[in-house]
């Protein structure tokens, strides 16, 4: 799990490979219980982040449902009153961020295109003089979008339960890229939350825990960073990351930390700009790569005739790293033939082998003579 500082976010990332697609960067942020995150959302959804949008499963839903005649409305209405106590499944609230995110990628694509124009026009008005960087995480425009990390960062709140909620998300065509854990520690929990500060003011047990610790993580954070990197889980590509901030205990100056909206958010933005420009290099790696599928352990005992045989070709002191892996990949190759492959290769592994044989007895092997053979050969 990375972890980054305050400090060390004001760098700035990486450059990423220029691409001409769309770029965009899907994150879900996610809070002890206990820490109020409405001033960072507040902050994330004004002027100050233009390439961030903040998706709240809960507001879409809401929304749906005071469309008139609206499919998704309607099933989610459906769901609530069947079951009220419990909250919306993620197959309910996919078709409403999938469709979000595709508006504003629309939009967003054609805003780029047109800024896109105008700078070329202006380079051209002023004789090829080069335009100005913009920040990591602004809109990229011109000729500077080739060093953004990414066009847009949607960030996910109060959109699943549990990791399995994001696999209808993903089968929608949106992938989750960086699952950001925010490692408050245990003094901050109760900031933008009074009933969670009054709670922890009343504890005044002699057995409380330091308060710099890190409060533990939540089960959706843990279920997302073991679900991260299984097929068809929507989280095949999702790094698991915790961003934490300078605190400074009460009575002493503080410059920022847990308790300051604008500075949780400015290490927020800076860290997604990272994740993003880290993604791009992956896919740049990977664009090249040819993904081979290997089979899956099957159940019950696992073949190992070729390999024990070849392996037992040679004597222990013999048996060298490059030697063991020809072995090994022998046997994973004979595991995945078909049944008729599988029987010619050991056939052909038993002749070989029986040939190595008989030519290392350099003729020192014969067979017996029966008796009548004796007896013909003393009569001679």
């Amino acid at each position: 799990v990375g972890r980054y500082t305050s400090r060390a976010m004001e760098a700035a990332p990486p450059s990423r490979p220029p691409t001409s697609t769309w770029r965009e960067h899907v994150a879900v942020v996610l809070a002890p219980d206990g820490y109020g995150t409405a001033a960072l959302l507040e902050e994330l959804a004004g002027d100050g982040y233009p390439a961030v949008a903040v998706l709240d499963g809960t507001a879409l839903a809401s929304a749906a449902e005071s469309v008139k005649d609206s499919e998704a409305g309607a099933a989610i209405k459906e769901f609530r009153s069947e079951h009220p106590d419990e909250p919306l499944p993620g197959r309910l609230i996919a078709p409403l961020l999938a469709s979000r995110i595709s508006n504003l990628r629309e939009a967003g694509a054609a805003a780029r295109d047109a800024a896109a124009a105008v700078g070329e026009a202006d380079e051209k008005a002023e004789d090829g003089t080069a335009a100005t960087a913009s920040d990591p995480t602004s809109p990229s425009t011109g000729s500077s979008a080739d060093a953004a990390p990414a066009d847009a960062y949607y960030v996910l709140v109060n959109c699943a339960t549990n990791a399995a909620d994001f696999a209808p998300l993903a089968s929608l065509g949106v992938g989750v890229d960086s699952a950001v854990w925010l490692a408050v520690p245990r003094g901050c929990i109760g900031i933008g939350n009074d009933d969670a500060a009054a709670e922890q003011q009343d504890d005044d047990s002699p057995h409380a825990e330091d308060p710099s610790e890190a409060a533990p993580k939540s089960d959706l954070a843990a279920g997302i960073q073991a679900a991260a990197g299984l097929a068809d889980s929507g989280l095949e590509h999702c790094a698991s990351v915790s961003l934490t901030m300078a605190h400074v205990s009460e009575g002493e100056a503080t410059t920022g930390g847990w308790e300051v909206a604008a500075e949780v958010a400015s290490g927020l933005v800076q860290l997604l700009a990272i994740m993003a420009t880290k993604r791009a290099m992956y896919d740049e790696y990977t664009r090249a790569c040819n993904v081979l599928s290997v089979p899956t352990t099957p159940e019950g005992p696992v073949d190992m005739r070729v390999y024990s045989a070849q392996a037992s070709s040679a004597p222990l002191h013999a048996q060298s790293v490059p030697f063991l892996l020809d072995c090994l990949l022998a046997q994973v190759v004979h595991s995945a033939a078909t049944e008729e492959e599988a029987a010619a290769y050991l056939v052909e592994e038993e002749i070989s082998a029986i040939a190595q044989f008989l030519a290392g007895q350099d003729g020192a092997l014969a067979l017996e003579s029966s008796a009548a053979q004796l007896a013909e050969e003393a009569a001679c």
